[in-house]
């Protein structure tokens, strides 16, 4: 190898602390990050949603409790539903709100996004069920999405005004 050419050293391996899915508007899911946190360390908190309702919300909590922590966000399905309050906003309100108020906070907000941080690159996106498949053809993926009401989620994520 030439001299003034530097051997290719490894990284060093990011520490992250995974967690999703604490859906802290429910009072007896209370959870408090600071007891659980990893003891050895992190160097990046990895979300993968479902913390709170809505997503601005979610953002808000995890900025209250892990202040300048790097901290990476994809939401959860959650993160989009209406909490049937007088603010009657949709899917698309709460990602636009969900924007800036995790730049504000310094949260990486991952929808259909990249970032990186370190040596590492963070690919996030909310995942939504595919009825097609193992199904028999898209009116029996339909009528399985219908079965019982049909999920939660098509009552609870507003696309427009009601």
């Amino acid at each position: 190898m030439p001299p003034n050419v530097d051997p290719v050293r490894p990284a060093s391996p990011l520490r992250l602390w995974v967690f999703s899915d604490l859906h802290q508007e429910w009072h007896a899911n209370a959870w408090d990050p600071g007891a659980y946190a990893p003891a050895e360390g992190f160097d990046v908190a990895v979300v993968a949603g479902d913390v709170h309702m809505p997503l601005t919300r979610a953002l808000d909590w995890l900025g209250e409790r892990l202040p300048g922590v790097p901290v990476v966000y994809v939401p959860g399905n959650h993160d989009f539903w209406w909490d049937q309050g007088e603010d009657r906003y949709t899917i698309h309100d709460q990602m636009e709100r969900g924007r800036e108020r995790a730049a504000a906070l310094g949260i990486h907000l991952l929808l259909d996004d990249a970032v990186a941080i370190g040596d590492a690159r963070f690919l996030g996106g909310t995942l939504w069920t595919d009825f097609r498949l193992g199904s028999y053809g898209l009116t029996h993926a339909f009528r399985t999405a219908q079965g019982r009401n049909g999920m939660v989620d098509y009552r609870r994520i507003r696309t427009g005004p009601l």
